[in-house]
């Protein structure tokens, strides 16, 4: 449930051109229920699949970094820690741009030195301070970054 709720606020608390919105909540005694921003350009993974060898090309890849770039910075500036950058959580729109989305293993009201100890991600991913065990940063999520960009190329 805590995830739940931290994904919803997220979306509804921290609005950017970049992040999937929320449009509005609701609920019945077993489900919940979030009516999102759509993303008709399916996920980035999807993306990366569909053009020849797998992999964009250098400028279409720019752009989508630098998108993702500010994305996190925004989420950073508000204390937010993301912890599941991946393909499939980097939603295309209409327009050719990205909003990331998934935001249940966010943890907000991080400042910036604070270490997490939190065991969570999708493994393949996980910076290797998580899987140490050594308590960790936004810094995952730049490690994320990175590991983003290289699947793009």
């Amino acid at each position: 449930m805590a995830y739940v709720l931290a994904e919803k606020n997220v979306m509804q608390n921290y609005r950017h051109p970049f992040l999937v919105g929320l449009n509005f909540c609701f609920q019945t005694h077993d489900k919940i229920f979030m009516v999102m921003s759509l993303c008709k350009g399916g996920n980035l993974q999807e993306a990366i699949e569909s053009v020849k060898g797998n992999r964009f090309k250098e400028e279409d890849a720019k752009k989508y970094a630098a998108e993702v770039l500010l994305a996190l910075e925004n989420m950073h500036d508000r204390y937010i820690i993301y912890r599941d950058l991946k393909p499939e959580n980097v939603m295309l729109d209409d327009n050719g741009h990205i909003k990331i989305t998934d935001f249940g293993l966010a943890k907000e009201n991080v400042k910036k030195d604070d270490r997490n100890k939190e065991f969570c991600g999708t493994i393949c991913y996980l910076a290797p301070e998580m899987l140490r065990n050594e308590g960790y940063t936004n810094s995952v999520d730049w490690y994320n970054f990175g590991t983003l960009i290289y699947t793009m190329l």
